[in-house]
């Protein structure tokens, strides 16, 4: 559909506005001649004397006027109406007409944000109707760019020096920009006022530092957007900082402190600097959208983009894409120690450092749908390297990155880092190969550590000493460690709800916690293996009180120890089982649970688990007490198939022991020499159809003291409810 043009009314008489009508051009010649008597004089049309073509540069910070002279004779008329019509109603906002001596003027104010050819047409009427009409094109353009010498006329540095601020600048593409063009400096430009520079596109234009120059200067106050071209082949010289020193800072780009940079479309490729290969950011602002910062080279820190000063500038990147860059020091794509970067969108790839391969930041807020991918540290943080101010990470990818300390992340030098809706997959470390913990970090809502495989400890998660974790609504899956397959703790954890699965480790398949608390709370570990001890949890060391409420431990194993859980603590620890069901577990000791420390276990069933050797629902060496309706039924083992104890057991008020199967002694009970049982409710606790291949159905005792075990308590097992032995 045509777009109906905007007709503009301007109504002017004797410089004044009147409605309908306007006073333009000359004044009538008087005639001589008497008018004939009864016929009115006939009517001559108003003139509009042809309109030439008319420009005006673009400014971005102000709407540019041009000013058109409308030459209107009419030798019987002196009011006219005058109509403007546009099929661009902006380039008719802020119109005005004035009259006086001589011709009227015309005065355009468009409003617009591209380059545009405009064709507008003016008509003027006498009041009789009669009219003449004029077309002319107003074109609305950039200044030119005409050459692609670094110096001299039509140049980009003398246009520069041309502009006025808020000018557009853009690039003739049918003569020296049709393609391929190289603007190589011999020193840097400058840019000191307010520009925009339009490109013709990152593969038609190139301007190089040529090796021996940085390619832009922003400076302090200057707010400069640069579009469509690439820059490259940047060398940075020494700079005086802010903080009184001297460094080789921003290959391709650098913004001083007040100042303002607005990369898109641009393609910064192949720069060298110390800080900043790519672009540096001293206390200004800088955004980068959809654009490439690849390749460039930092001897120091930001291979790809450098944030430094004081804290009183931003660097956001949106869309953007960070790829192959390298830095000796701290942040192959992006490092920053002055404050928070905003990152949406965009991959950060390929990128290597010493630590914070693809990020080495001090505070991001948020990093939001970006992928970071195939990064290499040679110390922490393969995708990132988080700390100071912290940050917040919302639905990114870290995938195949390595560190030796967190191949995904690393959570550094005790700083804050929350991630929501992330997937952390395929990463690889020595330690944290997934993410590497030595702070405090939340991981929540849908994320995702999988696939992650370290060759020592926490295949998908490390929390160091002094720090702690947090996972709620989050997987760990198929992570593989030495330790700690899925976790490896030294500080508090905290899991609530949560899924460890499918995770492999010698001990700790699902989580390995070393004297630590830790609370696992309506959270599942299923299927997870070790291959010694703890297939879904092993908590060792002294001071590391476990708590489990409202979980399942399913299918996990262990080719020694704890198939679904080891508690192995000194210290005096109480760990506790509350609300949980321990099923379908298997180990050579302790099927569902071994525990050599003082564990309460509260309404928990252990069900179907089995023990080569012994304990197939408890192996214990330490006090355990089974209270409120707890269940421990259908377990398997050699020896102790419910459970099997070296220390005291207590049997609560409506538990029980029931269908559990011994291939030798000990169906319910198998009780050691340093063994007594003690059952509180003599009518309600239950140890009942259990069997055992050789003796001791119900219990078999060898050596211990059993305390007031009234008959109907142990009743209906085979071969024997009680047997004493050796």
């Amino acid at each position: 559909m045509a777009t109906r043009p905007t007709r503009t009314r301007f109504a002017l008489l004797a410089g004044m506005l009147v409605v309908g009508s306007v006073g333009c051009g000359e004044t009538p010649t008087e005639s001589t001649e008497p008018p004939t008597e009864g016929e009115p004089p006939a009517n001559v049309a108003p003139a509009l004397a042809a309109i030439p073509d008319q420009a005006v540069i673009r400014n971005a910070l102000v709407s540019r006027s041009v000013e058109v002279a409308l030459s209107i004779t009419d030798p019987d008329d002196t009011r006219h109406s005058v109509v403007i019509e546009s099929s661009d109603e902006s380039v008719l906002s802020g119109s005005a007409v004035s009259c006086g001596p001589g011709p009227c003027v015309l005065t355009l104010s468009p409003v617009l944000d591209a380059t545009a050819t405009v064709t507008l047409s003016v008509q003027v009427a006498d009041d009789d109707g009669a009219d003449d009409r004029a077309d002319f094109v107003l074109r609305v353009e950039p200044r030119r760019v005409t050459s692609t010498a670094d110096l001299g006329p039509g140049s980009l540095r003398s246009v520069l020096d041309e502009a006025e601020a808020g000018d557009v600048i853009g690039f003739d593409a049918e003569g020296a920009f049709a393609s391929g063009a190289t603007i190589s400096l011999l020193t840097e430009i400058e840019i000191d006022r307010s520009v925009t520079i339009e490109g013709p596109g990152q593969d038609v234009l190139t301007v190089s530092g040529n090796n021996v120059t940085r390619a832009f200067r922003i400076a302090g106050q200057a707010a400069a957007t640069i579009l469509d071209l690439t820059i490259a082949d940047g060398v940075a010289g020494l700079e005086p900082l802010p903080v009184g020193e001297e460094r080789r800072v921003g290959g391709g780009a650098l913004v001083m402190p007040g100042g303002a940079l607005t990369l898109k479309r641009v393609r910064l490729n192949g720069n060298q600097a110390e800080l900043g290969g790519g672009v540096a950011n001293f206390d200004a602002t800088l955004l980068i959208e959809e654009s490439s910062v690849s390749d460039n080279d930092a001897s120091g820190s930001g291979g790809g983009i450098y944030f430094g000063g004081d804290g009183a500038g931003s660097t956001r990147l949106v869309s953007t894409r960070l790829a192959g860059n390298d830095a000796a020091e701290a942040g192959g794509g992006l490092a920053s120690i002055a404050g928070p970067v905003a990152i949406s969108g965009g991959r950060i790839e390929r990128n290597t450092a010493l630590r914070g391969a693809g990020l080495s930041v001090g505070g991001v807020k948020p990093v939001w749908d970006a992928e970071i991918v195939d990064n290499r540290a040679e110390a922490s943080g393969g995708g990132a390297y988080f700390f100071g101010a912290g940050a917040v990470v919302e639905s990114t990818l870290f995938q195949m990155n390595e560190a030796a300390y967190g191949g995904g992340a690393c959570v550094c030098e005790g700083t804050d880092v929350t991630m929501s809706g992330v997937s952390i997959d395929a990463n690889q470390a020595i330690s944290g190969a997934g993410v590497y913990v030595f702070g405090t970090f939340a991981l929540r809502s849908g994320s995702e550590l999988s696939d992650n495989v370290a060759t020592e400890f926490g295949g998908g998660l490390v929390v160091n000493l002094e720090s702690s974790a947090t996972l709620e609504e989050s997987v760990l899956r198929g992570n593989d460690a030495e330790a700690g397959g899925g976790l490896f703790a030294f500080g508090d954890v905290r899991v609530a709800p949560s899924l460890l699965e499918a995770n492999t480790a010698n001990y700790g398949g699902g989580a390995h916690v070393i004297g630590a608390p830790s609370t696992v709370s309506s959270t599942t570990l299923r299927a997870n293996r070790a291959d010694f001890n703890g297939g879904g949890l092993r908590v060792v060391g002294s001071d590391a009180p476990a708590t489990m409420e409202n979980s399942e431990i399913l299918d996990n194993s262990a080719g020694a120890w704890g198939g679904g859980i080891e508690l192995a603590t000194a210290g005096g620890v109480t760990h506790q089982l509350s609300n949980t069901v321990v099923s379908e577990n298997k180990a050579a000791f302790g099927g569902g649970l071994l525990a050599s420390s003082s564990v309460d276990v509260v309404d928990t069933h252990f069900i179907d688990n089995e023990a080569t050797q012994a304990g197939g629902g408890v192996h214990t060496a330490d006090r355990l007490v089974v209270t409120g309706v707890s269940r421990i039924s259908q377990n398997s083992a050699r020896l102790g198939a419910g459970i099997h104890a070296s220390r005291r057991v207590t049997l609560g008020e409506d538990s029980s022991v029931a269908g559990n199967r011994a291939a030798e002694r000990g169906g319910g009970f198998y009780l050691t020499s340093t063994a007594d049982l003690d059952v509180l409710d003599q009518t309600s606790s239950l140890i009942v159809g259990n069997s055992a291949g050789i003796a001791g159905g119900g219990i078999y005792n060898a050596g211990g003291d059993i305390r007031d075990v009234d008959p109907r308590t142990v009743l209906g097992n085979a071969p024997d409810d009680i047997a004493e032995g050796n």
